[in-house]
């Protein structure tokens, strides 16, 4: 029974006491550290303006009382009587001076009751701590006490940690104060008792008088609340008897040291003594002693073994339960490579993973390195699209072939886009401006391209270029080009809402797009490939984007897509161009709106446009002039860009105007 009760206390009362020392006596030695603010309560000259700034002195007190759960109170206090506390129930103590205090309640620093509470005959330089101070002229502890409440000795035990003011004008001059941390021992008591209840011990601590600081059973003080009690006259048997074995093993409390003692009690019960001593040197000097009792130690013992075979038990039936859930996982992430493997094949990068964590629980490691390799390569084929279209990425899969350099020859609709007045906008912005906004705009531009279907081919300096019907064929890809067209001038209005506080002005945008016979495939050298479009519509597309400077417009387009696309799209003619690198001339027309969208005026004026360009190729510059002017007076009311028709009655109006049928655009 012995060697049970010494293992036990071995493997379990040094851990208990060490949580007892961390949970009480340690923050004794903390309170040294705080107390130390003494200094910067005098150098701050909180007490000499303490009648002037009460807050400022409620601010040091709140913060310390409220620092750790064992403080009861933080205070000082005055040869004349004056004494200020905080509690922390949040209670504020005031005593203006002897034999009169007052009580207030306050949230955090802000006072919430300012009404008279109580009066008392408390003097506050009759109590231990501010003795203490004025005899030693130092910081240290007090003896325990009963502490007081309203002036009269209430049921708990504290003990308190002062320093002294010291009047720095004259330092042979006596305190002219003391500054203190009141410590309740009244909540160890509590953390005692909690601690013991499930196991066959108990816990008292005492000074070296003998008396009472704390214990895990039975009362502390006496009855009525007035006194301290002796150990060896404790109400409770297991205190008084241990007490005692402590007195015949030394002979007197002041000789105890660290060490374990057996004994048998009043009812010839073994028992064991584990004892620890806690010295600060400030002052307190505590014996804690560990009772453990035999007899329910045993049961206690018994009950744990039994509790471990059950244990075990469970543990057998668990490993054999996951053992099969095991062998039954590995197949599971076998799979799961697979079906990535094949989706990847396919030309789908997004992760498909829904039981990750399942996996890092219950799969090898292998199998977890090769799902992060997985992981991997879907990021950078993820990454991959962003320089490449994602249909060319998924075609060099589909094909299990390496890139290889070649063209091929198909009809697409090709788009330039670029910002109106670029130049002017950089020299105003910043290069972090800057750099937002030609993100922001990029963005949505290419999400205008991708949503209809077409592929961003690159990005020129403020310029996009894209093109529809490659790499996968797209049906009516003319009018896709021209509803993200559209959309872009949709989205170019959101932006200037969202930021003009950036640019400090209005973003324009030019729009140039044309349908030709091109040749579209992997071009470039061996070390470096580019897909993208080749030929003269290309070309073309640009120069298009170009001409709407000419003649304020937005959105430009060549007559092949124009014949494709005007039964859906309100178009006007704008004239009959032969652009720079092109010999050939070819009417042009300003993409405005859908047809659902069009005001029968915006129709109306569109028709006469076409008038006008039947009357031009008729040579009838005469009926040609007469609709410009037309044109100018039916749209200017309506405030419709006449601009186009300004230029061209301009042209034609000289002695010989045939030589000017053809707008030169260079």
């Amino acid at each position: 029974m012995s060697s049970v009760a010494n293992g036990y206390l071995g493997a379990n009362v040094e851990t208990f006491t060490t949580s007892l020392m961390q949970m009480g006596p340690s923050n004794l030695k903390e309170a040294i550290d705080y107390i130390n603010w003494s200094e910067t309560f005098q150098n701050n000259n909180i007490v000499s303006n303490m009648s002037n700034e009460p807050l400022e002195a409620r601010r040091y007190f709140y913060g310390i009382a409220h620092s750790q759960p064992s403080y009861g109170s933080t205070f000082w206090g005055n040869d004349e009587g004056v004494f200020q506390s905080v509690m922390v129930n949040d209670a504020y103590t005031i005593c203006p001076r002897a034999a009169e205090c007052y009580n207030y309640y306050f949230d955090n620093v802000t006072m919430t009751n300012t009404s008279l509470i109580s009066r008392t005959t408390y003097n506050s330089t009759a109590r231990p701590w501010y003795m203490r101070s004025k005899e030693t002229n130092k910081m240290g502890w007090t003896d325990v006490y009963l502490t007081l409440f309203g002036g009269q000795t209430v049921n708990a035990l504290a003990v308190t940690l002062s320093a002294p003011l010291l009047d720095k004008s004259n330092p042979s001059k006596p305190i002219i104060g003391s500054i203190g941390i009141t410590y309740d021992l009244t909540r160890m008591s509590t953390f005692l008792s909690k601690n013991t209840e499930t196991t066959p011990t108990e816990i008292f601590i005492i000074d070296e008088n003998g008396l009472i600081v704390a214990t895990s059973i039975g009362e502390v003080q006496s009855e009525d609340g007035t006194k301290r009690i002796l150990a060896t006259s404790h109400s409770t048997a297991v205190v008084r008897d241990a007490a005692q074995a402590i007195l015949g093993r030394f002979g007197g409390y002041n000789n105890v040291v660290a060490s374990e003692i057996h004994y048998l009690d009043s009812n010839r019960q073994d028992r064991n003594i584990n004892i620890v001593i806690f010295d600060d040197g400030l002052g307190v000097h505590w014996i804690i002693a560990t009772v453990v009792f035999h007899q329910q130690l045993l049961n206690y013992v018994n009950i744990m073994t039994l509790v471990s075979g059950l244990c075990s038990i469970f543990t057998v039936i668990l490993t054999v339960f996951i053992s099969i859930l095991f062998g039954l996982c590995i197949t599971r992430p076998i799979q799961k490579v697979s079906d990535d493997m094949r989706l990847i094949a396919k030309g789908s990068f997004d992760s498909k993973h829904t039981s990750r964590m399942l996996e890092q629980l219950f799969t090898l490691k292998e199998f977890r390195d090769m799902a992060d390799s997985m992981s991997q390569m879907r990021m950078g084929l993820r990454n991959f699209e962003k320089y490449v279209p994602g249909d060319v990425v998924r075609e060099m899969l589909s094909r299990n072939a390496g890139v290889q350099l070649g063209v091929q020859p198909r009809r697409l609709t090709i788009m330039f886009l670029d910002i109106a007045n670029f130049t002017g906008i950089s020299e105003v912005l910043n290069s972090l401006q800057l750099v937002k906004l030609m993100s922001l705009f990029f963005t949505e531009m290419s999400q205008a391209v991708m949503a209809s279907g077409g592929t961003v081919d690159k990005f020129i300096g403020d310029c996009v270029m894209a093109f529809w019907n490659a790499p996968m064929e797209v049906e009516g890809h003319e009018v896709r080009g021209i509803e993200a067209g559209l959309e872009m001038m949709k989205r170019i209005k959101y932006m200037n809402q969202e930021a003009s506080h950036v640019v400090l002005k209005t973003l324009g945008i030019r729009i140039g797009v044309h349908t030709s016979d091109c040749l579209i495939g992997n071009v470039g050298s061996p070390a470096r490939i580019n897909y993208t479009c080749l030929g003269d519509g290309v070309n073309l597309a640009s120069r298009l984007e170009g001409v709407n400077k000419r003649f304020g417009t937005v959105f430009c387009i060549g007559d092949v897509t124009y014949e494709a696309v005007k039964t859906m799209f309100t178009c006007r003619w704008l004239d009959y161009v032969s652009v720079k690198g092109k010999e050939d001339a070819l009417n042009i027309y300003e993409v405005l709106c859908t047809k659902d969208e069009s005001s029968e005026e915006l129709l109306k004026w569109c028709e006469i446009h076409d008038e006008l360009c039947v009357k031009l190729h008729e040579l009838d510059f005469v009926g040609v002039v007469s609709l410009c002017k037309n044109i100018i007076n039916y749209g200017g009311p309506l405030g419709f860009n006449n601009k186009p028709a300004e230029l061209l009655m301009e042209r034609l109006s000289v002695e010989n105007p045939t030589k000017n049928l053809i707008l030169v655009e260079k």
